[in-house]
């Protein structure tokens, strides 16, 4: 009996040390170098699709405000969680990046109900790109590892109980 429960706290050692590196890329703190933007239309009643004339490439910020500027085009944060992660950045931030904050979200931001409009979007991850799919609220991998791991842990737990009852 001792060597059972001996095997089953070893089993839940090695079972969160399994865990934690899954979860590790998930903590780590927002840079500026992290933003990711896409240039999105955005119409009334639809989801917003890729622009035509950038091939729904991805870019940096840098190139983002170039862009813009070059075909006049305004650039959004993707959503409030977004720009306070932005404005969580420990470094100190450009001009450029905190009256983009100012502007909202390229999802609240009101438009003109009969016009599509063309807004490079800015995000962290795939998070711009999960806004032009029927995925919005994706949840990260990282989530569905630790609770197959937290089932599978609960359930050793529950049958090395059950087990112990059971020889009583």
């Amino acid at each position: 009996m001792l060597f059972r429960f001996s095997t089953l706290v070893a089993a839940l050692a090695v079972g969160t040390a399994f865990a934690a590196p899954a979860m590790e890329h998930m903590k780590k703190e927002p840079h500026l170098e992290d933003i990711q933007c896409r240039c999105l239309t955005f119409r009334a009643n639809e989801r917003p699709t890729p622009c035509n004339f950038f091939e729904s490439r991805g870019f940096g910020w840098r190139s983002a405000q170039i862009l813009a500027s070059q075909y006049d085009i305004k650039v959004q944060f993707a959503s409030k969680s977004t720009i306070s992660k932005v404005l969580s950045i420990p470094a100190p931030l450009p001009s450029d990046v905190l009256q983009t904050t100012s502007t909202g979200d390229a999802q609240s931001a009101s438009t003109d109900a009969n016009i599509s409009q063309n807004k490079i979007v800015c995000g962290f991850g795939k998070e711009v790109r999960h806004m032009t799919h029927h995925h919005q609220h994706h949840q990260p991998d990282g989530h569905f590892v630790g609770q197959v791991i937290a089932w599978l842990m609960l359930f050793i737990i529950l049958y090395a109980a059950g087990e112990y009852v059971w020889t009583k």
